[in-house]
């Protein structure tokens, strides 16, 4: 096995399979890429046995590649790759006699350990026939507006991960951590959708979020399987294990919309919560935010006895309220959201902020408030 090929054209796709490789592993395989030449393409393999991600990479006409296959590491090739010059040409052969590569550019030479790539994980190659098919980019903007909610080693294993609601005419992304909730849909018609929910890991929510272009025009077809879900584009081949158990009726956590109804600029609210974060309780994060006819005023404080305090002017007619809340929920809520405005509708001094995008309204954010 062998092949020739240009620095910039595998650079990338070596540096995305990093976030699938993990650093150290019980099976000396999982930190290894796997190679495979094949019709004049190189292919890249990489998983962690959660996740599987593939890349494919033309070879062109640098030299006549041999097919074969073999496993090196991951790391330690991309670290190569990426020490050599821009535009350089990468040859890479493989010793039949020796378990080592030879990884050569222009007067460059590296010896590199290998493992047979028979032993390399695989995920099942069929999923079933349910698809959708959606842009890229409607993708990465629905993913990006919720991942921020998503749980972190929560012993309620099924919020550390993002719902994925599928109907005929719906698209639908949840994620929740049980003291914040994010919410983004995509209303459009899709002929071989399943009418189901699936939970996709927090890591292949991340590493996908990472890969997926937002340019439009770059489609992706979504399959899903009954313990898998893939995700294919053009290069590159994405495929994860869903997340087993039922996840919460999010639905029950989404106050209503009540008379109380804060309008301001976006930059403006971030700004505040900003400023008077910066002497919260490193713990907590909590500022209070009192509201009256016209203003917003929030403050923050901390064992140090420190205390910081700001208001701003804002479009609001309801009644007084005060309540305290987590600041950096809030401005991950605001920042998640879209346009030059925002809406935050607030029931009660102890009900939760229903955070709204006038530019937007397939996405809402709730923030459960905390006692100060």
């Amino acid at each position: 096995m062998q092949f020739t090929v240009n620095r910039e054209h595998i650079l990338k796709p070596l540096q995305s399979i990093l976030g699938v490789v993990e650093r150290k592993h019980t099976q000396p395989m999982l930190v290894n890429v796997k190679l495979a030449v094949k019709n004049q393409t190189l292919i890249l393999t990489a998983t962690d046995l959660e996740i599987e991600l593939i890349a494919q990479i033309a070879l062109g006409d640098q030299s006549t590649p041999e097919p074969g296959e073999i496993a090196v590491p991951a790391r330690k090739f991309s670290d190569i790759c990426r020490s050599l010059p821009e535009n350089a040409l990468v040859s890479f052969k493989v010793d039949t006699h020796e378990s080592r590569v030879t990884v050569t550019s222009g007067k460059s030479r590296f010896l590199l350990s290998s493992m047979d790539a028979k032993d390399f994980p695989q995920i099942e190659s069929h999923l079933g026939d349910h698809h959708i098919t959606l842009l890229q980019g409607e993708l990465n903007n629905l993913l990006r507006k919720a991942q921020f909610a998503m749980a972190q080693q929560d012993v309620r294993y099924f919020l550390n991960g993002m719902l994925f609601e599928v109907s005929h005419d719906l698209f639908r992304v949840v994620a929740t951590d049980g003291h914040r909730l994010a919410m983004s849909s995509l209303e459009k018609h899709f002929d071989h959708a399943p009418d189901k929910q699936f939970i996709v890991p927090r890591k292949a929510i991340i590493e996908l979020v990472r890969l997926i272009g937002t340019e439009d025009t770059q489609p992706i077809k979504i399959t899903f399987g009954e313990n898998h879900i893939r995700f294919e584009m053009s290069d590159y081949t994405f495929t994860s294990k869903l997340l087993e158990g039922k996840y919460p009726d999010y639905s029950r956590v989404i106050p209503p919309q009540g008379k109380n109804i804060l309008k301001t600029q976006r930059e403006l609210l971030k700004n505040a919560l900003t400023r008077a974060s910066i002497l919260c309780n490193d713990q907590f994060r909590g500022v209070r935010i009192q509201l009256k006819p016209g203003s917003l005023h929030v403050t923050a404080n901390n064992p140090e006895h420190e205390e910081a305090s700001d208001e701003i002017e804002v479009h609001y007619n309801g009644k007084n309220l005060q309540m305290g809340f987590n600041a950096a929920y809030l401005l991950d809520a605001i920042q998640a959201g879209t346009g030059l405005d925002i809406e935050i509708a607030i029931e009660d001094a102890h009900s939760s902020a229903l955070l709204l995008n006038p530019d937007d309204p397939h996405t809402l954010f709730v923030v459960m408030p905390i006692r100060l």
